[in-house]
């Protein structure tokens, strides 16, 4: 019979916890992100908790330091406070999918309303 090790008093180094911790601060992370998107883009805290978002999902990329606001409305466009407040904590791009098939690209230092471009409906 194997005798099972309580580990419970003792620090070991989990490379599961690591990874589940590290998880749970991405997420949190994600949820501040979208947080501050939607009150910046005007959304109530009672909206925000409904899911009444202006946009379908944020998603990140690391490559070029960005997120994107997808399944935006064609009317959406960020206001300088907005990129201002992201610009200040380390982005570099923000992007609209907007549901037309239109984009709109925000680069640091940029156009101050955005390029937009036609990327195509999916």
């Amino acid at each position: 019979m194997t005798t099972l090790v309580d580990y419970s008093n003792c620090e070991v180094h989990v490379l599961a916890d690591d990874l589940f911790d590290a998880r749970a601060l991405l997420d949190q992370l994600e949820d501040d992100v979208c947080a501050a998107a939607c009150a910046l883009l005007g959304v109530s805290e009672e909206d925000f908790e409904k899911g009444l978002w202006p946009f379908e999902d944020l998603t990140y990329d690391a490559h070029d330091r960005s997120f994107e606001l997808d399944d935006c409305g064609v009317e959406l466009r960020l206001t300088p406070e907005f990129l201002d407040y992201f610009w200040s904590r380390g982005f570099e791009r923000v992007w609209l999918n907007h549901v037309d098939g239109y984009e709109t690209s925000y680069l640091v230092g940029g156009p101050v309303g955005g390029t937009r471009s036609f990327r195509g409906v999916s």
